[in-house]
């Protein structure tokens, strides 16, 4: 067999280069992201200074409120005694003016009165004595002349 070659058209193409960057690409790194250098016992110690300067202030105000509770309550507790006494005193008093008001309505003394300043005493009868003590004009009695 022979080999005939036939004609190809063929169509030259066209030829891209590419210029490769000649450095290496780099990674900013802002302020922010830089490591810390503190030492391990720095790191350590600091979230139990922060532990105990709270629990210092909750307990300080803890017991503030609590003494401030306690004198406000013996306030109001010596208050409480000075006012009963006051009371005991004005009760005292109280009964002794009831003793001296019923002494002057008192049936010897009313009678005494009653017969120096000419009316009818009060265990004297009457011409027009009530006949029951429920009457109304019982009260009206001593002052009749």
């Amino acid at each position: 067999m022979s080999a005939t070659t036939a004609p190809v058209l063929v169509r030259e193409r066209a030829v891209v280069t590419r210029q490769l960057p000649t450095q290496a690409p780099t990674v900013r790194v802002e302020e922010k992201a830089r490591v810390s250098t503190k030492n391990r016992e720095a790191v350590k110690a600091q979230p139990l200074a922060l532990a105990l300067t709270f629990g210092a202030i909750f307990f300080t105000t803890y017991f503030a409120s609590a003494l401030a509770g306690h004198v406000a309550s013996e306030s109001v507790r010596q208050s409480n005694l000075d006012l009963k006494s006051r009371l005991s005193t004005a009760k005292k008093a109280e009964l002794e003016l009831k003793n001296r008001v019923g002494s002057l309505y008192g049936g010897r003394d009313l009678d005494d009165w009653a017969v120096s300043n000419g009316f009818q005493s009060f265990g004297t009868p009457a011409e027009n004595a009530p006949e029951s003590l429920s009457d109304s004009s019982v009260k009206n009695l001593v002052a009749r002349r």
